[in-house]
């Protein structure tokens, strides 16, 4: 069991952790340099991501922490795409793909962001559910 006020803690960290992989990404989306392993692509592999599915799962009973797992699996789809798009050979002349490209990375780029808000709204949401429970541990 861990106490109340450790798994505040590691929420909190987590929503930090979540903040910090979406500004590399964002970073990435700019055409800034940002090293691969800052924004792993799998959802397993980055910092939330290992609480999730690591500590976290002492919560897992709990009613929202399903929608925070769909929310993050759901963000890291998305962001597979934007890698994939990104990673794209961008093709000049006549057969150039690089207006397609470009928005197809705007447009996954604003639904990577509407997930990662949603998933940040959810996760003080939880840490609400969590502070206002009668339970001192998890």
């Amino acid at each position: 069991m861990i106490p109340k006020e450790k798994v505040l803690e590691q929420l909190r960290n987590a929503r930090f952790s979540h903040k910090r992989w979406m500004n590399y990404a964002k970073a990435i989306y700019l055409g800034l340099p940002v090293d691969k392993e800052a924004a792993p692509l799998y959802d397993t592999d980055c910092s939330f991501g290992k609480w999730l599915y690591g500590e976290g799962q002492a919560l897992n009973e709990m009613p929202s922490f399903n929608r925070i797992e769909e929310l993050h699996t759901a963000l890291h789809d998305v962001y597979m795409n934007f890698y994939k798009t990104w990673k794209e050979p961008v093709k000049t002349g006549l057969f150039s793909n690089k207006n397609k490209r470009q928005k197809q990375m705007e447009e996954l780029m604003k639904k990577l962001g509407e997930i990662s808000d949603l998933l940040v709204e959810q996760l003080r949401d939880f840490e609400e559910e969590i502070k206002n429970s009668s339970r001192q541990s998890f």
